[in-house]
């Protein structure tokens, strides 16, 4: 009988984690501008905005509401992704004080289960 080798998935994953460089994470000690237009662009390319047809660019960002939570206010807001195609989405901001939060983006399936992301 042939011996399996057992993989420590967890160590794998902090041997991962622990070897990325995150390549457009900002810095205090780089140029906001130049950071910001690097994101934009990656961001352009990565989801083909600035290849859709009339489009121009335009997310059209419409905010739909925005209520006190207490720790956090939540809005909720909607962009096109594309022409005639509208995406809903919810901001959470928490209110310590901060200037400057890490952002989570989850992306949902095809599910009504959108509202399980921000705890409601």
């Amino acid at each position: 009988m042939r011996k399996q080798k057992v993989i420590n998935t967890e160590l794998c994953h902090d041997i991962l984690v622990n070897k990325i460089v995150p390549k457009y994470s900002y810095s205090e000690d780089c140029d906001y501008e130049q950071w910001k237009k690097q994101v934009k662009d990656k961001f352009y390319e990565l989801t083909g905005l600035d290849e859709i047809p009339n489009n121009e660019g335009a997310l059209n960002i419409q905010i739909e509401w925005e209520e006190d939570k207490g720790s956090y206010k939540m809005l909720r807001f909607t962009f096109d992704s594309e022409v005639g195609e509208t995406v809903p989405c919810y901001l959470l901001i928490p209110n310590t004080g901060k200037k400057k939060y890490p952002v989570a983006i989850v992306l949902q399936g095809h599910s009504t289960g959108f509202h399980l992301s921000i705890g409601e």
